[in-house]
């Protein structure tokens, strides 16, 4: 009888263990993807301030994608690199930790750069219309959604696995603001396959406080 509490007792510590586990993995997951989307808008912010405020969405050259306006940042001199990612554990720029989009860091070469944020190496998206003078707290960079809605959502019950537009477990998204500031907001649910950021007592949320009928650059999917 002894054995076998003790054998319960360590299959417990052994569950509340591997809980802990997860959620630190998860927390430096989510970190690593912050400070990805840390270094995007710096260089964004100064390719603003080279071109009258505008983002790279408003370049001449009319990017379709996310793909297409992130790489001007290359292009333009403004980043080095795509970035690399690893697909559990760590990113850099363009990549983000458990993301079917994986940069390989291959940018080929001047002027145009056409081998850097190929489609299927971006997992960013960002909002199209704003300008460095824009409220401070528009949603500028994000991470790819589940569909092309605006307001845009994610897939709640793919969290924490590589699939496109998934969610974070816990119900929660990476979201970069106008203003430099980047956090994992919530969303309105744990679970759904399209699931929305939660909103006022309006019924409004960050994107639709920003604009009624928005729009974003979505990412170049393979």
């Amino acid at each position: 009888m002894a054995r076998v509490i003790v054998a319960i007792l360590l299959v417990g510590l052994g569950i509340l263990g591997w809980c802990a586990f997860v959620k630190v993995r998860n927390l430096a997951r989510i970190n690593s993807g912050i400070q990805a989307v840390r270094e995007i808008l710096i260089s964004m912010r100064a390719w603003a301030g080279d071109h009258d405020g505008n983002y790279p969405d408003a370049d001449d050259s009319h990017p379709r994608t996310s793909n297409e306006a992130f790489r001007l940042l290359i292009r333009d001199m403004y980043l080095s690199c795509e970035g690399w990612t690893n697909r559990d554990e760590g990113s850099v720029l363009f990549g983000c930790p458990v993301s079917s989009y994986i940069p390989d860091n291959k940018i080929g070469s001047p002027p145009d750069y056409l081998e850097a944020l190929k489609p299927g190496e971006c997992h960013w998206v960002m909002t199209k219309g704003a300008r460095d003078d824009s409220p401070s707290d528009v949603p500028l960079v994000f991470e790819n959604t589940a569909g092309m809605s605006w307001p845009p959502t994610w897939n709640c019950d793919a969290a924490g696995t590589p699939v496109p537009g998934r969610a974070w477990p816990g119900g929660k998204i990476i979201i970069g603001r106008n203003d430099g500031s980047i956090a994992a907001e919530k969303l309105a649910g744990e679970s759904g396959a399209h699931v929305g950021l939660q909103r006022d007592k309006d019924g409004m949320d960050l994107f639709t406080r920003w604009k009624e009928h928005g729009e974003y650059l979505d990412i170049a999917r393979p």
